[in-house]
């Protein structure tokens, strides 16, 4: 999904649903919680995430697999209105090995 702010900022998060039978996400069902949460988070600064977390709660409370695009795309607006890449806005970048989750074996 892509947020947009009034400064002309894109910030884009996604949802990943593995079919409408594997898990409570499926696709068309992120597609309606979003639809649900865009009046609430319309108007908020995306970079209090914590403001934005709350709005969502009360308006649609669980449905994490929705609230997690929203959260990225929130994300990717604060390092973008800070001139940082994202990485080093949550910490910085760290070199090594990442474990990789994967649906397929």
């Amino acid at each position: 999904m892509r947020l947009d702010t009034d400064e002309g900022l894109n910030g884009w998060g996604e949802a990943c649903p593995w079919g409408s039978t594997y898990l409570l996400a499926f696709a068309r069902g992120i597609r309606a919680g979003i639809e649900e949460l865009a009046p609430v988070i319309l108007g908020q600064d995306p970079r209090r995430t914590e403001v934005v977390y709350q709005a969502m709660n009360r308006a649609l409370p669980g449905h994490p697999y929705v609230k997690s695009a929203i959260d990225m795309a929130c994300w990717d607006l604060a390092a973008l209105s800070a001139g940082l890449p994202l990485c080093d806005l949550l910490g910085g970048r760290a070199g090594g090995e990442v474990r990789l989750h994967s649906s397929i074996p």
